[in-house]
């Protein structure tokens, strides 16, 4: 996808088994010990596709939340975040799906820059799994630890350091968090839509979701039957919201008549976000890096869609 601020891009899908890309040419660098070694290091991680962001430039958005805030202020800070992309078809075939996650490390402090990130990968999907270049990669497949290749080196302070992506990719329509079916009926006048949703795994809970419908008036009215939630509706596009769709709420309905024929009502658009990731990788914790003495940390987590259509 396209690159942004706090996301190193994937490249095409590699299984964890195979052998890592090759490191950068060059010889190795002292972190730690000169602002030259930091910014080499850095350099590396963007050229691989890797995410460095300036500690100063960072900005709280909408979409973070609250507990984001300690980014700032913790000496030592975890950001999971996630991108869902799907493209699905009216009938239900499913062209794309696709979760893209990344794990990033923020230290502010020399003393906690050496140190061990504990990962669970409790997923029984086919998840890939890549460790950036720096990272031992055999270390984390056979114990879940994510820690520098080279033993004692420490990670870049003051930077946003992406040390661990993975993908998860599927056609199949049960793997998809929410389904839309969207159900238009000829009038002979206009249209009578009948729009649901479902929540396919009622462990997860998604926020702030909006259905967006495109729905014209020209040539008649927009009248709403039954609305699970609440609606508005502007510049010809039906916003169906519902601040939270959990176990509580899992299916819902919004029903509606309105000029135009079947197809007017596509493509069916919908946004979410979610404070938990959808791939089952969680942090175990943090320790000093060939230790069992564990680090006090703070950690963040933001699933977004980036694109979620039905046409």
């Amino acid at each position: 996808w396209q690159s942004q601020p706090t996301e190193m891009p994937l490249p095409a899908p590699t299984p964890v088994h195979q052998p890592s890309r090759p490191k950068p040419a060059g010889k190795g660098m002292k972190l730690g010990r000169k602002s030259a070694d930091i910014d080499t290091f850095v350099d590396s991680i963007r050229k691989d596709g890797g995410v460095v962001k300036d500690s100063s430039k960072i900005a709280v958005t909408e979409s973070v939340r609250p507990s984001a805030v300690t980014a700032s202020t913790s000496p030592l800070h975890l950001r999971q975040e996630e991108k869902i992309l799907a493209s699905i078809h009216r009938e239900g075939d499913v062209d794309q799906f696709e979760v893209r996650g990344l794990l990033c490390l923020h230290v502010t402090e020399q003393d906690l820059a050496t140190v061990q990130i504990n990962v669970d990968n409790n997923d029984e999907r086919q998840i890939q799994i890549q460790t950036h270049p720096n990272i031992d990669k055999r270390g984390f497949q056979e114990t879940g630890v994510v820690t520098m290749k080279q033993a004692g080196r420490p990670f870049p302070l003051n930077t946003d350091v992406g040390v661990l992506k993975w993908r998860f990719q599927s056609n199949d329509s049960e793997d998809l968090p929410l389904i839309i079916n969207c159900w238009p009926s000829d009038t002979g006048t206009g249209c009578d839509v009948n729009i649901e949703y479902e929540l396919q795994d009622h462990n997860l809970e998604l926020f702030n979701v909006l259905v967006s419908i495109p729905v014209s008036t020209q040539g008649g009215t927009l009248n709403v039957a039954q609305c699970d939630g609440s609606y508005s509706h502007s510049h010809g596009v039906l916003e169906w919201s519902l601040p939270l769709v959990d176990k509580t709420n899992s299916n819902g309905t919004l029903e509606f008549s309105a000029p135009g024929t079947g197809d007017s009502f596509y493509p069916v658009n919908v946004s979410f976000n979610m404070n938990k990731p959808f791939c089952d990788m969680k942090i175990r914790g943090v320790t000093l890096a060939g230790t069992d003495k564990s680090v006090p940390y703070t950690s963040e987590c933001s699933v977004l869609t980036e694109q979620y259509t039905i046409e």
